[in-house]
């Protein structure tokens, strides 16, 4: 082989190791792996997995210990731990610990089904709430506690169309 084929050769390896193995997006261990990524990555087990709002990357952090935030938030880097509000796709309704979290614990329920619209985007310490198209002469299969919204996460929000009598119409379930 020619000098220049082993260049090219060793170039081409080169390219494909650092493509390859940096090609990946750090994510924070699962809760259930948490305890073994702290003891392996750091000395004394003080470990946190954040997502770092300066760079849009979780960065892992050792010598720092269990960080807890108020309802409806979660720990964030900026550049250092501080306290920010949840996803607006997310919920937590309880207090949050950084050791085995990196992200508020609840993703907002969908109102996707047929007929079925959101009533609320809830907040960050609540879930979204859903109704019925009445609009569309949706109603509930089977009515929910609040006749006004349905809890996905907690009742069956189907929707079915309702058919109204020649000359009535549907406002908000009820046939007039």
């Amino acid at each position: 082989m020619t000098r220049r084929q082993v260049g090219i050769l060793l170039v081409t390896h080169l390219l494909i190791y650092f493509l390859h193995c940096n090609a990946f997006t750090l994510k924070c261990p699962d809760s259930s792996q948490w305890y073994l990524r702290s003891h392996s990555k750091c000395i004394d087990g003080e470990y946190l997995c954040l997502f770092d709002t300066k760079d849009s990357t979780y960065k892992e952090i050792c010598g720092k210990g269990e960080e807890i935030a108020r309802e409806g938030r979660k720990y964030v880097l900026k550049p250092n731990p501080t306290e920010a509000d949840c996803f607006p796709r997310r919920y937590q309704p309880f207090t949050f610990s950084s050791v085995g979290n990196n992200q508020c614990v609840f993703s907002k329920s969908f109102c996707q089904a047929k007929g079925l619209i959101a009533a609320s985007n809830g907040t960050t310490i609540k879930d979204r709430t859903c109704r019925c198209d009445y609009r569309q002469n949706y109603d509930y299969l089977i009515p929910p506690k609040d006749p006004c919204s349905c809890k996905p996460a907690e009742e069956d929000c189907s929707c079915y169309i309702r058919k109204c009598e020649d000359g009535k119409i549907m406002i908000a379930g009820k046939t007039y």
